[in-house]
């Protein structure tokens, strides 16, 4: 904390008073529409402009307030020389001082001269400190009445930017609680220690206190200055006990934030002389030094700030002030007003309650009619408040009025809540049914558009009554509200076609290929994956063409200008569409890789392979049924078959083409993310001394080929052993003589057959039947139905001969 120096050389001349003592006129630094002077920085530089800058820390601030009329400029401008306007008596009691003036001292009133004069030499480094002195507009005036605001305001902002502040008092009002304005002191100590208190300390944590200096004016010595002074500072006391003290300050006392001294006035007309007296004498502790017993600056009152700073300082603390609410007390008048205000505003909002209540609002009623019924309710309570109100303190008339239309609204906010959700439920249902009446020529884009658009139109309609009747300022919340949850039923239902579509994408995609693959494997030939990959992209392009659109009628976001670009006609963005297409590519893809995996498995590829083998075997190249003669014949035929066969074995173990010997690899990644299974995807497995590697084209590995091959062996050999067998029983013939024998036995039947006449039409059926087989180069077939037949006809007629000679054997035993 700076102050003035130990030993200040005091500049002392004994002067008539001059006009250089009054040039710098007081100016007003707050006004009486409690605006703040922002000049008040240049009349500080104008004050010292001649000696130091407004860096200079020397320099003291002095406040003086009281009641109106009291005499406070009559003292400042006695005791410091300053030109405050004071009262004329004897013209009229009235306020002179209107918000708070801040004057400059340049010569102080004192014992050892008349005046204690300042040097103007700026190159005087020992000039007293500089003393600024604050005016404060009266309290208790008549002007302001019951608005005691603004002396709230000024009395805080006295103490807040002070060193000492100055209580101007009569002597008959000590004892008194508000003609000794102790009623406006407790409430500015009050915020003032919510505001600006910091236990004790100043803004730079200095230990900080404020003079409170007492002047007790018009004091005729009857009662002692000991006991005036006795009982202000018991009132003080008791006054800060009873104070609403912020956390943290609840154990402090009154004097740890004050000093107090008192110091008594003679009367100025009836005792001039006396009075001057005590004014020098009050002079004298002005001008002495910081550290003397009885002067009224000490350091820890300072602020310890540049003059520009407490400039800055104390219109930072006036703006503190000014919006603080913890000032704005009411006063009777208006607590009055507040009492019966908001009285009459329960009894309204109650009675509107009521009524409403027992209204009927049902959600099915005419909109229009509804509106009508409650915006007469609303303003019939507002007629009834207003009667009874209106003719209170208007503020705290329209104040509790807002509250009560804020109320009501509210009500209405509630209700109009319920009926919009109610109606909201009623056309979402109507929106499902009118979706699908739509013309299904149109897109769903169309579709949806036209849906929704009049669906909204219905809720405005709903809606609108309620803006035009003033029960709600605007029922655009309402309408986003209701549009949003439009926008998701939209998004619910494009979504749900979306899946249709995809559904019914990968049940065509499955159905054909399970049938194509059934007929591929039924005719396999080592241009099965050609065949299968052909169909494949066949059946894909025809599905994705009923939504291929130009690519000049889409605009922008489309990335690879070769690729064909798709539009589902759902209201997506290209981007989406192109997301969207990508799902149906590796859908398709994963069901390329399903029907796959399904039908060339271990399990199934052995009777794959066997119907393979047999085709070879037993058909020729026009698919007519082999004729075998001989076994050696028939090894021949299987063991071609068997490299065939085992030939169709590696072309289905691993999905490749024709033309390029290249595996078919998908455009689309169809393996999992999991980080395990795509480290899987890239190893090399050890299995019987191989190594495979898992992908989508490697159907089989080694093992599991080896697996196919044995099977495939055991039914190999079995339709070989069959065939065998058929080749030997046919080769097995009945003796010549046997037949022989039957023509001469015989020979007349046959002769009886010959002459019948039946036997001309056998002939020419058989003639016909022979130039059919002849034109239809049908004789393998032919042959083969025949061998079976005579092989039938043999069997049956061995199975007969046997039987007779048996018969003839047992005759002969018998005889």
């Amino acid at each position: 904390m700076s102050s003035l120096p130990e030993e200040t050389v005091i500049t002392k001349t004994k002067i008539e008073p001059a006009l250089d003592l009054q040039e710098e006129l007081p100016i007003q630094l707050i006004f009486e529409d409690k605006k703040f002077n922002t000049e008040v920085t240049q009349y500080l530089t104008n004050t010292i402009s001649k000696r130091e800058s407004l860096t200079n820390n020397n320099y003291h601030v002095i406040s003086v307030f009281g009641s109106q009329s009291s005499g406070k400029s009559t003292l400042l401008n006695t005791l410091f020389h300053t030109n405050f306007d004071t009262m004329d008596a004897q013209v009229k009691r009235q306020q002179t001082t209107k918000g708070i003036w801040l004057g400059h001292s340049k010569s102080i009133n004192c014992s050892e001269n008349d005046y204690y004069h300042y040097s103007n030499d700026a190159n005087n480094l020992e000039n007293p400190a500089d003393i600024y002195v604050l005016d404060v507009e009266g309290s208790d005036g008549a002007e302001r009445g019951e608005d005691q605001e603004f002396e709230r305001k000024a009395a805080l902002f006295a103490l807040a930017v002070s060193e000492v502040l100055i209580i101007n008092m009569w002597e008959q009002q000590v004892g008194l609680y508000q003609g000794n304005n102790m009623g406006l002191l407790k409430t500015v100590f009050e915020v003032n220690l919510s505001l600006f208190g910091k236990s004790g300390t100043t803004l730079t944590g200095d230990k900080h206190k404020i003079l409170l200096l007492f002047i007790i004016r018009d004091h005729i010595g009857v009662t002692p200055l000991e006991s005036l002074q006795e009982s202000i500072e018991n009132e003080l006391d008791k006054m800060w006990n009873t104070l609403s003290k912020p956390e943290g300050y609840e154990d402090t006392t009154f004097h740890d934030f004050f000093d107090v001294k008192f110091k008594g006035l003679a009367h100025k007309i009836l005792q001039n002389d006396k009075f001057i007296e005590g004014v020098k004498n009050l002079g004298d502790q002005v001008i002495n030094k910081p550290t003397a017993s009885n002067s009224l600056f000490k350091p820890e009152y300072h602020y310890n700030l540049p003059l520009e700073g407490w400039a800055l300082y104390s219109e930072n603390c006036w703006n503190t002030i000014e919006n603080s609410v913890e000032l704005d007390l009411p006063t009777q008048q208006i607590l009055v007003a507040k009492f019966k205000t908001k009285e009459f505003a329960d009894a309204s909002f109650n009675e509107f309650t009521v009524t409403f209540n027992n209204g009927e609002w049902g959600y099915d009623h005419d909109p229009t009619s509804i509106a009508e019924t409650l915006s007469n309710i609303k303003n019939v309570a507002l007629e009834y408040y207003d009667k009874l109100a209106s003719r209170y303190h208007k503020p705290v008339y329209q104040e509790e009025r807002d509250i009560l239309l804020t109320n009501i609204k509210q009500i209405y906010e509630e209700y109009l809540t319920g009926y919009t959700n109610a109606i909201s439920s009623v056309l979402l249902n109507e929106f499902d049914t009118l979706l699908p009446l739509s013309s299904k020529k149109k897109s769903f884009t169309e579709r949806s558009a036209s849906a929704k658009s009049q669906i909204l139109t219905k809720f405005d309609a709903k809606l609108q009554p309620f803006q035009k009747s003033g029960l709600v300022e605007s029922v655009d919340k309402y309408i986003d509200t209701f549009t949003k949850v439009l926008d998701e039923k939209i998004e619910a239902e494009r979504l749900k076609e979306f899946q249709n579509l995809f559904k019914k994408f990968e049940k065509n995609i499955s159905r054909k290929m399970t049938e194509n693959i059934d007929i591929l494997l039924s005719d396999a030939s080592p241009d099965f994956w050609d065949k299968l990959l052909t169909y494949f992209t066949k059946i894909n392009k025809d599905f994705m063409m009923n939504f291929e659109v130009n690519r000049s009628s889409i605009g922008e976001g489309i990335t690879d200008a070769g690729a064909p670009v798709y539009d589902f006609n759902l209201g997506f963005s290209n981007t989406e569409n192109e997301q969207k297409y990508q799902m149906f590519l590796k859908a398709s893809w994963s069901i390329f890789s399903d029907v796959i995996k399904k039908n060339l498995t271990v399990g199934k590829l052995p009777s794959v392979l066997e119907g393979v083998f047999e085709k070879k075997f037993l058909y020729d190249e026009n698919d007519s049924p082999k004729f075998f003669t001989n076994v050696s014949t028939i090894d021949a035929e299987a063991e071609e078959g068997k490299d065939y066969a085992n030939k169709m074995l590696d072309v289905f173990s691993i999905a490749k083409t024709t033309d390029d010997d290249s595996e078919i690899i998908p455009p689309v990644q169809l393996a999992d993310d999991d980080e395990e299974e795509e480290e899987e995807e890239d190893e090399y497995k050890k299995d019987n001394g191989l190594f495979e590697r898992k992908s989508f084209a490697h159907i089989l590995n080694e093992t599991e080929k080896e697996r196919v091959r044995i099977e495939l062996k055991k039914k190999i050999q079995i339709v070989i052993l069959q065939t065998k067998r058929s080749v030997l029983t046919n080769s097995t013939k009945i003796p010549p003589w046997i037949f022989v024998l039957l023509i001469i036995l015989g020979f007349n039947e046959f002769m009886m057959v010959l002459r019948h006449p039946l036997l001309l039409t056998l002939f020419i059926l058989g003639v016909s039947f022979w130039f059919f087989i002849h034109r239809t180069n049908s004789y393998k077939a032919f042959r083969q139905v025949t061998v079976v037949t005579a092989k039938g006809i043999q069997d049956a007629a061995t199975e007969k001969l046997k039987d007779l000679l048996l018969d003839g054997k047992d005759k002969k035993v018998v005889e």
